[in-house]
């Protein structure tokens, strides 16, 4: 049975609140960052505004079983601009660190 969209709304929050306590418990990299929602037709699971810092996830996929990762993966970018404001790429060496540390793959795609 699906849940509803208030239910994946609160999983999803309290997730990122859980994995931002733990990011800036070795970063120190301050609040989470705001966390906002779309039901979108969009290919894209999440999305990171880091000039913004903003995190964005599109419930169409929040179902899917490692739906953590991407919730990760979004968190990985935000901590990536304030800690190494001056990378090169979005997923190059540091977002993999970032990943890593935190025990997920360091892939920087997924298919749902």
């Amino acid at each position: 049975m699906s849940k509803s969209n208030q239910e994946l709304i609160k999983e999803i929050t309290a997730t990122c609140n859980l994995f931002w306590e733990e990011l800036s418990k070795i970063y120190k990299i301050g609040s989470i960052p705001a966390i906002s929602f779309n039901n979108n037709k969009s290919p894209v699971a999440g999305y990171a505004y880091r000039w913004e810092k903003r995190v964005e996830f599109n419930l169409r996929f929040a179902e899917e079983q490692d739906f953590e990762t991407t919730i990760m993966h979004e968190l990985a970018h935000i901590v990536q601009y304030k800690v190494y404001p001056f990378a090169k790429q979005a997923h190059g060496p540091e977002f993999r660190s970032i990943m890593q540390t935190m025990g997920f793959s360091d892939r920087t795609y997924h298919s749902y």
